[in-house]
């Protein structure tokens, strides 16, 4: 990078990494920033500085090997374990919170269906009322209409007579010239 870019600029972008948290502490903690213009001689100065170091180790080693902890009981894997803490905490909210929307919509989906069949069932029983009202009604119907009948046929027999009553008073009124016969049809 520093290659692609001036002067001004890489001291400029050096300034504000060595400000940066994360740079800082470890400059802070003995680290060396060194630049890398991509050349051969660029890579030999930073591998002979660090081969310089040789007497520098890194904190978990010394952990694991010197102090004999566990991975867990050093530094970084205390770190790892609050960040595997944090993700499993937030993963279970998650897993709570749909659980919580999950029960939400069985409870939903179980008044739909509740309020569903009672309309079902009270459909059903208004069909079959009906159904039992056409049954009843047919019967009564046919009741009905043989009664209907049995009057009809009464009243066309009674129509017949007067009408014949009628016709004969007619005829005696007319062969009399009065309108007698008919008046004592109607009386």
């Amino acid at each position: 990078m520093w290659d692609k870019v001036t002067l001004e600029e890489g001291s400029r972008r050096e300034q504000e990494l060595s400000n940066d948290i994360l740079f800082k502490t470890l400059l802070s903690g003995g680290a060396t920033m060194m630049r890398h213009t991509g050349s051969r001689e660029s890579a030999s100065t930073i591998i002979n500085h660090l081969l310089r170091l040789n007497g520098t180790t890194a904190e978990i080693a010394r952990e694991l090997v010197d102090k004999k902890k566990g991975l867990g009981e050093t530094a970084a894997g205390v770190e790892l374990l609050k960040e595997y803490q944090a993700m499993l905490e937030k993963q279970n909210q998650e897993i709570a919170a749909l659980h919580a929307e999950l029960k939400a919509a069985k409870e939903a989906m179980a008044e739909a269906i509740k309020e569903e069949t009672e309309k079902s069932k009270e459909a059903m029983a208004k069909v079959q009322k009906e159904i039992e009202m056409l049954r009843r009604g047919s019967t009564g119907l046919q009741r009905f209409m043989r009664e209907d009948a049995n009057l009809i046929l009464t009243a066309h027999s009674s129509w017949s007579n007067v009408r014949d009553g009628m016709e004969m008073g007619i005829s005696k009124a007319s062969s009399k010239h009065t309108g007698t016969g008919l008046l004592a049809i109607f009386k």
